[in-house]
This record gives structure tokens, sequence and C-alpha cells, in this order.
């Protein structure tokens, strides 16, 4: 697993900290103009989350961070960035206490798989008592 960089990370973590900031400016300027927040949302968690994926970082902590995002009003707090760089300090430090916290939480809690219901038996029928049946209709 390899480690994220300063300087990506750096580059990351400033393209969300003035994404957040123009989320601020909008609550203050605006108030609750928040189907542009949610566009400013949408547009900085796509690229990050795939660039989570693609360094093999874990992206729980940032996916959910842009799920309380969403909450109106809450959304001027610095979420997503405090979580990125504890998503990012996660992936180059698995040992430390806050990966073992996050792993173990979603070891304790995993998520269950819907049963799929069994599919009806059908009997098959032999040829000869096909055939049989065939005979005894002529």
């Amino acid at each position: 697993m390899s480690k994220i960089g300063l300087i990506e990370s750096f580059i990351l973590v400033s393209f969300v900290a003035i994404a957040e900031l123009l989320e601020l400016i909008v609550t203050l300027a605006v108030g609750p103009g928040e189907v542009v927040k949610w566009f400013i949302n949408i547009i900085v968690w796509l690229p990050v989350q795939f660039w989570l994926l693609f360094r093999g970082a874990r992206g729980d902590l940032y996916a959910l961070s842009v799920l309380i995002e969403f909450i109106p009003f809450v959304n001027a707090l610095p979420i997503k960035t405090a979580l990125l760089i504890t998503t990012i300090y996660i992936h180059n430090h698995p040992e430390s206490a806050a990966a073992k916290t996050v792993h173990t939480a979603q070891e304790v809690m995993p998520v269950k798989k819907p049963r799929r219901k069994p599919k009806p038996k059908i009997k098959k029928k032999s040829k000869v008592r096909m055939a049989t049946k065939v005979i005894t209709k002529i």
C-alpha cells in the first residue's frame, strides 16, 4: 500500500479547503442557497473520492463528511477538510490508534447482505416416463 505524499496531500486538502471557503461565503451571502452548495459538494466530492480509491485509501470517513455536508447550515463547518486530513493520516499510518479504532469499528458493525430466497425446485421427468405418457395418449 503506497503512502500519500506531502505535495499531493497539500494540493488535495487546499482544493477541498477552497471549496469549503466558497460554501461558507455562499452560506453567509445568500443564506440558504442550498442548491449552489449541493452543486459545489458534488463537484468536489467525486474527484476526491475517486482519487482516494485510486490511491488505495479507504474513503469511508470522507464519504461520511460529504453526507454531513448536505445538512443545511452544518456545511459552514470545515468537516470535509478535517475528515480528509484524518483519512490521509489513517492511510499513511495504519498502525496508529486512530486507524485501529476506525477499522475495528467497521469490523464490529459489518454490513449484512440480504438473504436470497431459494429457487423453487422443478421436478425433471425421466425420458422413459415421458415416452410412456405419449404412448398411452395415442
